[in-house]
C-alpha cells in the first residue's frame, strides 16, 4: 500500500512529484499553504539553495514559514543543497535565517543532497505519518491576505444601505473612498440603484454632527 501526497502544481517542473510516483501516490493541486503535504499535521516548504537566497533577499521566505507553522502542527523546510556556496549573501546572513525559522519560528529544516534525497525522505516521512500512525492527508487552507480593494469596499458598505455590489459600483463610478464620502445627493443618484431617499440618508449620516 502507497501513502497518497499532495503536490503543488507549480512543483511539477522539478520533476520531483514524477520521482515520488515510485513510492506514494501523488495527487497535484494547487496548495493555498506548502509545496508537498505528508499528512494531516505534517506539510512541507521545499527550496533548492538558490531559491532559499532568493526568498530571503525578496522577503517570500518568512512569511511561507510563518503561514506554514500556522496551518500545520509539524511543518518542515527542505532545502537542497547548501545557500552558503552561492555567495549572494554573506554566510552569516544565511545563518541567522536559518536560526530564526529553527529557534524562534521552531520550524525544523532538513539539508537534502539533492532531488532523490529529497524524494526519498518525504516518501518516508509519508509512509510513518499515514501507513503507521493512521492520519489522513489533509491540504489546508490559509487566511486570504486582506487587499486594498477590500478595505475599500468595506469602508463603503458600512455607509446606510450599502451592500456589497453598490459598494463596488460606487467605487468604480467615483473612482476612491474620498470621492465617495465627497459626492452630494445628486451626485450619489447618478449610480443605478442608489435612489433619492438612500442617497439623503448616506449625506445625513455624513454631515450631521455627531452626539455623545
Amino acid at each position: 500500500m502507497k501513502p497518497t501526497v499532495y503536490a503543488d502544481n507549480r512543483e511539477t517542473a522539478s520533476g520531483l512529484p514524477e520521482m515520488l510516483k515510485k513510492e506514494c501516490i501523488v495527487i497535484i493541486k494547487t496548495l493555498d499553504i506548502a509545496d508537498y503535504v505528508l499528512s494531516e499535521d505534517v506539510a512541507v516548504e521545499r527550496k533548492t539553495a538558490e531559491d532559499f537566497v532568493n526568498s530571503l533577499v525578496d522577503g517570500r521566505l518568512f512569511d511561507q514559514i510563518d503561514r506554514l507553522k500556522q496551518a500545520y502542527s509539524k511543518p518542515l523546510l527542505v532545502i537542497e543543497g547548501n545557500p552558503g556556496y552561492l555567495g549572494r549573501l554573506h554566510e552569516n546572513a544565511i545563518r541567522g535565517a536559518l536560526s530564526h525559522i529553527m529557534l524562534t519560528s521552531g520550524v525544523p529544516v532538513y539539508f537534502s543532497r539533492n532531488l532523490s534525497d529529497t524524494s526519498k525522505t518525504l516518501a518516508l516521512i509519508a509512509r510513518r505519518e499515514q501507513l503507521e500512525l493512521n492520519k489522513p492527508v489533509k491540504a489546508k487552507q490559509g487566511k486570504k491576505a486582506v487587499t486594498l480593494k477590500d478595505y475599500q469596499r468595506m469602508v463603503i458598505e458600512s455607509l446606510p444601505g450599502i451592500g456589497p455590489k453598490l459598494a463596488v459600483e460606487l467605487l468604480e463610478r467615483f473612482g476612491n473612498v474620498q470621492e465617495v464620502l465627497n459626492a452630494d445627493v445628486k451626485q450619489l443618484m447618478t449610480v443605478p440603484g442608489l435612489g433619492k431617499k438612500k442617497a439623503e440618508e448616506i449625506r445625513r449620516v455624513l454631515n450631521e454632527q455627531y452626539r455623545a
